[in-house]
């Protein structure tokens, strides 16, 4: 409910999420950006349908669809830093259901996972400006699953960071961790470290 964080106030909040790449039993963090957004977007492409030995009596919602998914993936490719991980990902295409039809609409299903640097409005915009550069009749629903995750430098990450390398360094005893100097790169690369 709205304003259950507010008394008490909480000092951290923590969080996990499972990475099936790493090895079972271990860990990572970083500073900085850990996970990116994750939106889910619906395009219904209507047109007028028709038989398929008259296409040229049809807006044939098939052709303009594949013509459609060439040009989002370039929302990415050419708009995009690639230096900030972002991508697209066309993960459903429907339309029809007969061979001797083409159809009048059809849906097309995808996900945009993005970093800091872009912004869902900024994603809408280029998105919408493809979709009427194709002079298609549409319907666009945009589901925002968050924006991206940020660790903020603080104790609990400099705690761990010295934990970590007075590890490495093979020391056992508590006292070393003050010795250890902190990283001046609070975005430095991530860590990884076995459980105990």
């Amino acid at each position: 409910k709205e304003g259950v964080l507010l008394d008490p106030a909480p000092e951290a909040i923590y969080a996990l999420h499972v990475h099936p790449q790493m090895e079972t039993g271990k860990l990572s963090f970083r500073s900085g950006q850990v996970m990116a957004s994750a939106d889910e977007i619906y395009i219904t492409i209507k047109g007028k349908g028709g038989h398929a030995a008259a296409p040229h009596l049809t807006s044939d919602t098939i052709l303009i669809g594949a013509h459609l998914v060439t040009s989002l993936q370039q929302i990415i490719s050419r708009n995009n830093n690639p230096l900030c991980p972002s991508v697209l990902s066309i993960t459903s295409f429907q339309g029809g259901h007969t061979t001797n039809v083409i159809p009048g609409e059809m849906v097309i299903d995808f996900n945009f996972r993005f970093c800091t640097e872009s912004t869902p409005e900024s994603l809408q915009q280029r998105l919408t400006a493809v979709l009427d550069q194709h002079g298609l009749q549409y319907e666009l629903k945009w589901t925002i699953g968050g924006l991206p995750f940020l660790t903020t430098p603080g104790t609990l990450v400099s705690a761990i960071q010295q934990e970590l390398r007075r590890r490495d360094r093979g020391c056992t005893h508590s006292s070393c961790a003050s010795s250890i100097r902190r990283p001046t790169d609070a975005g430095g690369p991530t860590h990884e470290q076995e459980l105990h």
